[in-house]
């Protein structure tokens, strides 16, 4: 069965530090891709200084591996980006895979405050 990781959030800019956390996490847990999906618009972040669109694409720079998929799931969607949503949609694109979801250690901390965060637990491993 495939692992797949779900790494998402504003990256505004993403970093050399994003792409370490994840290659690193990916590793820990056996992730063999890892879906980088930034937000349309995150509900803990008020603005933002590049686009959603700009994001996107400077994410497709910043992980350009094969380990990498950047992903418009959010983006697509539109409006406040709720994890829970992704994971479902996630999910419903790779139904027989072991789906993880990746974090530093800022978001898990305060994991417990996201929305339908039980569900996503339900769904999903969580590796920070």
């Amino acid at each position: 069965m495939e692992k797949i990781a779900i790494y998402g959030g504003s990256f505004d800019p993403p970093h050399e530090g994003h792409k370490l956390l994840a290659q690193n996490l990916a590793e820990y847990c056996g992730a063999q891709k890892v879906l980088v999906i930034p937000t349309a618009m995150s509900p803990f972040k008020n603005t933002s200084g590049a686009s959603s669109s700009q994001r996107y694409e400077m994410c497709k720079l910043a992980f350009n591996d094969p380990l990498f998929e950047v992903s418009d799931i959010e983006i697509s969607r539109g409006g406040k980006s709720y994890t829970v949503d992704t994971v479902n949609k996630v999910k419903e694109l790779y139904p027989e895979s072991d789906l993880y979801l990746f974090m530093g250690d800022d978001m898990f901390l305060s994991f417990n405050k996201w929305y339908k965060y039980e569900e996503i637990m339900r769904m999903c491993k969580l590796v920070a």
